[in-house]
């Protein structure tokens, strides 16, 4: 996949900061875990998410997600005080760039990337970053999938799903049993992303 191996060379030319402008949130996480997981043999670097809604959460492993770094300025600080490089992925930080203390911590965690290489990923629909950051940055662009696959990918979800709750259906269990149940193995999510609805 030539988007992959483009992402991967970015990731690798130590920028501090990647935008990454994209509508397709999951596939861009599912990208990055992807390049995270393959470089772990050779220079492994955690994966990290922030959300405003979940704090910041480690995706390359299973970890809880640190609730007490759900606000913007508390997250930037602590990935300035890790000692350990990182590439942490930001969702919808844009509305926080016009905030000069954001700004100012940002430019700190890019000025120290050569002690530290914390590398920054900014994902959003539409992310302008302030002038002054622009000179440590590189964009990447993910576009939507054409509407051909895209359909072909809802129609294969809504397949593997029906399949599974006929399978659940011979089993006798309840609609509301199958469902709960499914939630736990992750089916329900699944069926979810595939069907991007």
């Amino acid at each position: 996949m030539d988007k992959q191996r483009d992402l991967e060379l970015i990731l690798r030319s130590r920028i501090p900061i990647v935008v990454i402008e994209t509508h397709d949130e999951s596939r861009m996480l599912d990208l990055l875990k992807t390049i995270a997981i393959a470089r772990a043999s050779e220079s492994y670097m955690p994966l990290f998410r922030w959300t405003v809604t979940d704090g910041l959460q480690r995706l390359d492993i299973s970890l809880e997600p640190q609730l007490h770094n759900a606000d913007p300025s508390e997250v930037l600080k602590h990935i300035r005080a890790v000692s350990k490089p990182g590439i942490y992925v930001l969702l919808d930080f844009h509305p926080y760039l016009a905030d000069p203390v954001n700004v100012r911590l940002l430019k700190d965690i890019c000025i120290r990337f050569k002690k530290v290489p914390r590398q920054l990923v900014l994902l959003s629909h539409k992310v302008e970053l302030p002038r002054e950051l622009e000179s440590f940055s590189a964009r990447f662009d993910l576009p939507l999938p054409p509407a051909d696959e895209r359909k072909k990918n809802r129609q294969t979800g809504r397949r593997r799903l029906r399949g599974r709750k006929s399978r659940a259906a011979g089993t006798g269990r309840s609609k509301g049993l199958w469902a709960a149940d499914s939630k736990s193995r992750g089916i329900a999510s699944a069926g979810y992303r595939a069907t991007g609805s």
